[in-house]
């Protein structure tokens, strides 16, 4: 599988993690949580569309939600921090 579509993988599991955690949606349209989803939305956009992966803005996810709530274990986490790695694999090898 190639580093843009494990990426795709771990993005979609990312936005699948946030909606399950925030079933009620508020938690979507409000502080940090909020930011991540629309950084993970727009990344998958750019994903889908094959467009230049430079254009993903999902780097520091990982620190701002545990600026955030502080929690460690947490599958969230492990997810965004998989996809920031596969991110910056993918740009480190030049597959924009």
């Amino acid at each position: 599988m190639s580093t843009r579509n494990k990426l795709t993988k771990q993005v979609k599991l990312v936005l699948k993690i946030l909606e399950e955690n925030n079933r009620d949606r508020n938690g979507l349209n409000n502080g940090i949580i909020s930011l991540i989803y629309c950084r993970y939305i727009n990344a998958l956009s750019i994903l889908e569309k094959n467009e230049n992966a430079e254009g993903i803005v999902i780097a520091g996810g990982v620190r701002a939600y545990l600026d955030a709530y502080n929690n460690y274990d947490n599958l969230l986490l492990e997810a965004m921090h998989k996809a920031e790695k596969s991110l910056e694999k993918l740009l480190k090898e030049g597959m924009l």
